[in-house]
């Protein structure tokens, strides 16, 4: 039989005690239904940030980034870091001219 420990002792072994009413019980176990859970979230979430990253990927439409075949100044696109020679870009959709410029231009290490 178990001894139930008088309030004044209770308040003595603090919430970490080992013993009594006031310690963790052993049949606090976690589901495997929890667990699956929580697995699938995670999951889940990681299938979200790979698409979110996907997308981040693709290229932007010409229009949308204000190209031009000309640059108006110095900055050409034969000198940003997402030129690809000889007419493409990491960044941008459909054929690129070396002599060009957009609003992502990004100058090479």
């Amino acid at each position: 039989m178990t001894k139930i420990p008088s309030p004044e002792t209770r308040a003595t072994m603090g919430p970490d005690a080992t013993t009594g009413p006031d310690a963790l019980s052993a049949d606090r176990t976690i589901s495997r239904r929890t667990v699956l859970g929580g697995a699938a979230l995670i999951g889940a979430g990681a299938l979200c940030l790979r698409a979110t990253r996907a997308s981040a990927q693709q290229k932007q439409k010409q229009a949308d980034v204000q190209y031009v075949d000309k640059a108006p100044g110095a900055d050409k696109c034969a000198g940003c870091a997402m030129f690809q020679a000889p007419d493409a870009c990491q960044g941008v959709e459909g054929k690129i001219s070396p002599e060009g410029w957009c609003n992502i231009y990004s100058p090479k290490a």
